[in-house]
């Protein structure tokens, strides 16, 4: 009986990898799309784009960010968590732009920052009742600190109380 287990237990060892072997590596990987993938895809590529457009004109970071958008809606990949992605780093990106623009000479550039943070956010609060994703949700995304999110968020939304603001396409 002990001779049989062991002969059985052998050929498994045996043919088991031989087993795994027969894959086909050529076959195409399923990968799972998620809301919280989306808006990571969305919120890494305005990321990646603020930090490689240089200068500190926030009309060409605009623009950019804007051409990031009409090309994933080009090629329907602007899902709306996708589109909450983008507008979440991009209202951030402005605001880390107006903030760097607070104290120099070039108060027009600091204006077009803050107030195109202002769109972002607003746009960003828009897409965020659309998918239904409340604010503790969010507050688990990937390198959004919760202290900074939550006073950023809170000045932000007493800001767009006090000063409606219209929303250029």
């Amino acid at each position: 009986m002990l001779k049989k287990c062991m002969v059985i237990l052998f050929s498994f060892v045996v043919f088991f990898p031989g087993i795994c072997l027969c894959v086909d590596l050529n076959a195409p990987a399923e990968k799972k799309i998620t809301i919280g993938s989306e808006i990571d895809r969305g919120r890494d590529v305005i990321n990646n784009a603020f930090i490689n457009t240089n200068g500190i004109d926030p009309y060409k970071k605009v623009k950019v960010f804007q051409e990031i958008i009409l090309q994933n809606k080009q090629m329907n990949t602007d899902t709306p968590a996708f589109l909450l992605g983008v507008y979440l780093e991009a209202w951030r990106a402005m605001d880390i732009c107006s903030n760097s623009l607070k104290t120099s000479e070039f108060k027009d550039y600091y204006k077009m920052a803050c107030d195109w943070a202002l769109i972002y956010f607003k746009r960003f609060k828009e897409a965020q009742a659309q998918l239904n994703i409340d604010d503790n949700s969010l507050k688990t995304l990937r390198g959004l600190d919760n202290n900074t999110y939550r006073a950023l968020h809170y000045r932000y939304e007493r800001e767009l109380k006090s000063s409606p603001i219209r929303i250029m396409p």
